[in-house]
């Protein structure tokens, strides 16, 4: 097996028996691209700074030069996004089943969901009693609401959904 690991697995080759090449696009999180603002935009000045000054603390201004050179190798290549859409439907389904209240999702891979119990910071930490990492909505605006993730491979979220049905009847009742 042969791996070439550039940019914290954005690219990774894996040869297998006889010889099947198979690369995997897969990582959310990591971005590399630019904003443009209009001069002619009421602060642009203001909004220009204030995108430096993020962007270089969270580091999408001049990204490591293996970051830049592992996108110059997958500029023209796309993930297979029918994994999100796989992920969602079981996740979305399991979640209704389960009595939350959710929009389903169209075109991203995040749900936010309105928890079941008054404080959704609360909620949260009871699901990590379970090994499920949830982000309270208040971080994104959204009070009463917490986030899900389904970015990470469809095995991880079939064993997800067992142990969802188990948590929830535990910490709420239902």
């Amino acid at each position: 097996m042969k791996e070439r690991n550039q940019s914290m697995c954005l690219i990774i080759m894996t040869t297998r028996p006889p010889v099947t090449p198979i690369l995997t696009l897969f990582h959310c999180g990591e971005r590399i691209g630019y904003i443009a603002v209009n001069p002619a935009c009421e602060d642009s000045d203001l909004i220009v700074s204030m995108c430096g000054q993020t962007s270089r603390g969270i580091g999408y201004n001049c990204p490591p030069s293996l970051i830049q050179l592992a996108v110059a190798e997958v500029v023209d290549l796309t993930a297979d996004m029918s994994v999100y859409e796989t992920n969602m439907n079981l996740l979305y389904d399991k979640l209704i089943e389960l009595g939350f209240t959710c929009v389903k999702p169209d075109g991203t891979f995040y749900i936010f969901l309105k928890e079941l119990e008054e404080d959704a910071d609360v909620f949260c930490r009871k699901a990590l009693k379970y090994d499920l990492i949830l982000v309270p909505g208040d971080t994104f605006g959204c009070l009463d609401y917490f986030r899900m993730a389904y970015c990470i491979n469809t095995e991880k979220v079939e064993r997800s959904l067992s142990i969802l049905d188990k948590s929830i009847k535990s910490e709420c009742g239902k």
